[in-house]
């Protein structure tokens, strides 16, 4: 498979990063995003930086048991993750992670810490 071009990636990152300021995601550092709440608990999602056949995004929840009850991770690291060979299908990723996140919170009566 044909690698993405470092122009590629910077688009692809750029959507994302538009995507978790929509959601008001706290930024830590260049590819580092958070958010938090007490229901669910943090949620660290990190955008890949290095050039390569396909387009990821990693996300992963702190506290594996709150967040096991609310979304479909992987129960012995609350990890969710998306590696595509095309840039179509991480935004949507994204963006349905986030807004769950977010509707599910504000349905229980909690907010983001």
């Amino acid at each position: 498979m044909k690698k993405q071009t470092k122009k590629q990636l910077a688009e692809f990152n750029n959507e994302l990063k538009e995507i978790l300021s929509f959601y008001n995601a706290t930024q830590v550092n260049e590819s580092t995003y958070t958010l938090d709440s007490e229901l669910i608990g943090k949620l660290t999602i990190r955008l890949d930086q290095t050039v390569s056949s396909v387009y990821s995004v990693m996300a992963e929840f702190e506290d594996t048991d709150k967040a096991i009850n609310f979304f479909d991770v992987k129960p012995y690291n609350g990890k969710m993750q998306s590696h595509e060979f095309n840039d179509i299908r991480g935004p949507y990723f994204l963006d349905s992670l986030l807004d769950n996140y977010i509707q599910i919170i504000e349905r229980e009566g909690y907010s983001l810490v």
